[in-house]
């Protein structure tokens, strides 16, 4: 009987600690998922603006977010984040367009002539 409680007991704690390491598994996962547009920071300063950098901030923000929900719903379904994989991320360019359009962007670099 006690070997029976024993197992039992054991059984228990091996599910308990399956669930949390698949808990911790899916949670590193979603670390590596694409940021929604809405909560990525623009950078201090940005060189190199596009003079169109309004429309192609739209433009990354809306693959961004395609991203962000495709990420999601990989991680769901099979556990992986496919379009960060695949290199559908654009959080850098992103940033960097934020800070163009609001007047962080510098003309050029200085050369200390």
């Amino acid at each position: 009987m006690t070997n029976r409680l024993d197992e039992k007991t054991l059984s228990g704690e091996n599910d308990q600690i399956e669930e949390t390491s698949s808990t911790i598994h899916r949670i590193s996962l979603l670390s590596g998922c694409a940021t929604p547009p809405g909560r990525i920071q623009p950078l201090a300063y940005a060189s190199n603006c596009p003079p169109n950098a309004a429309q192609q901030l739209a433009a990354f923000s809306s693959v961004q977010q395609s991203a962000a929900t495709n990420d999601a719903l990989g991680v769901f379904l099979i556990g992986l984040p496919v379009a960060s994989m695949s290199g559908g991320d654009h959080e850098a360019e992103i940033a960097h367009l934020k800070a163009c359009t609001m007047g962080r962007g510098v003309k050029g670099i200085m050369t200390g002539q």
